[in-house]
């Protein structure tokens, strides 16, 4: 499906302003199509990760590796206050079997690193 087509479903599929961002010379775009909660990272709706070396690779580490992957240290479009952080890229399959099913998109999680890390334990500081 072609960008202007993508577009137009998901605009008619429930996200009015959808649109693909930032402009990429990429011949594949991985766009975030959905994500949960919407309101907090609603920011993150439309942008094609693959503008950022660090998160493509990521995603194509996943992709042909079938493991989850972590990308380097990034700044998250959602978060605000621009600090630190990363996101783990997996495989999502359309078939139940992971032997046979074809590829279907990632499962993407953006984690701050200020959240992800707060509230620990002194002794998992320390193991951290």
């Amino acid at each position: 499906m072609d960008e202007a087509a993508f577009v137009a479903q998901m605009q008619a599929n429930g996200s009015p302003g959808f649109e693909v961002r930032p402009e990429t010379n990429h011949d594949q775009k991985y766009v975030i199509k959905y994500i949960a909660p919407v309101l907090p990272n609603k920011e993150a709706v439309g942008l094609d990760i693959s503008f950022e070396k660090g998160r493509r690779e990521a995603a194509n580490r996943a992709r042909e590796t079938n493991t989850p992957q972590l990308t380097p240290r990034i700044l998250l479009v959602q978060d605000a206050m621009k600090e630190p952080g990363s996101c783990c890229c997996a495989r999502c399959f359309i078939a139940r079997d992971r032997a046979t099913g074809s590829f279907a998109g990632w499962v993407y999680a953006p984690f701050v690193g200020r959240n992800l890390l707060q509230d620990l334990t002194p002794n998992q500081e320390q193991r951290l």
